[in-house]
């Protein structure tokens, strides 16, 4: 089993990243207004009401049926950077998916928590439904360089505000999820002597948004065909 943050309460969810999630379309709209009252947006980066632009159908991996799967998901806009020129829409996904690919994220991270010895091609394509080793092999890649942008975000976050808590020491040696999860709990405790002004997405969300940060991918800036659920 993936290890988990060793704190207690909500901030313990934040941290479990290899739990499965059971998406339902209204909960996660609902979901995502509880969280914009406190996180910024993640299109404008300030604090603002959401607003759901529309929906579109997206697509993941089944790994026990051996086929995609279609689910429904909200488009947010933002008017603030709308009026700024910037990227105004975006596909919020749930925390299970992977930005640019059907291949789910928690399957994902199930795969890198494979002991080395056991981490084959196999057994990745396996845990991930894919056939093609190249596939594994890309994905696991991906994921790696999002745990270290993540990493180094955190840290520098950490460095700047020591007030909140310091800078948790790692070895060389360290795995680097597993310097990750020590710097998450870290900012985590940050928040909480924040006095509970200090909000933070889950750790999901912050590789979800790092691997979102593909420069061969180009933002999408059209209405959605969709303007209510199905």
């Amino acid at each position: 089993m993936a290890p988990r943050c060793a704190n207690n309460g909500s901030a313990g969810d934040n941290c479990d990243i290899t739990t499965a999630i059971d998406y339902k379309l209204s909960d996660f709209v609902h979901q995502f207004h509880t969280r914009c009252r406190t996180i910024p947006c993640a299109l404008c980066g300030t604090v603002h009401s959401g607003r759901i632009h529309g929906y579109v159908e997206r697509k993941y991996r089944d790994r026990d049926q051996h086929e995609n799967v279609s689910i429904t998901i909200p488009v947010i806009i933002c008017r603030v950077a709308l009026s700024r020129c910037m990227q105004y829409t975006k596909r919020l996904l749930p925390e299970f998916l992977t930005p640019h690919s059907v291949i789910r994220l928690d399957h994902l991270l199930e795969a890198a928590y494979l002991p080395k010895s056991e981490r084959t091609e196999d057994a990745v394509c396996h845990l991930l439904g894919c056939i093609d080793p190249r596939t594994a092999r890309h994905q696991i890649s991906r994921l790696t360089i999002a745990i270290n942008a993540v990493s180094l975000d955190l840290a520098g976050r950490r460095a700047a505000m020591p007030e909140l808590g310091d800078l948790p020491e790692s070895k060389p040696v360290t795995p680097p999820m597993e310097r990750l999860l020590v710097l998450f709990e870290a900012e985590l405790r940050a928040g909480e002597r924040a006095g509970g002004m200090y909000s933070h997405p889950s750790l999901r969300q912050l590789l979800q948004a790092a691997m979102g940060k593909d420069p061969g991918t180009k933002p999408l800036n059209h209405a959605s065909p969709l303007a209510q659920p199905p």
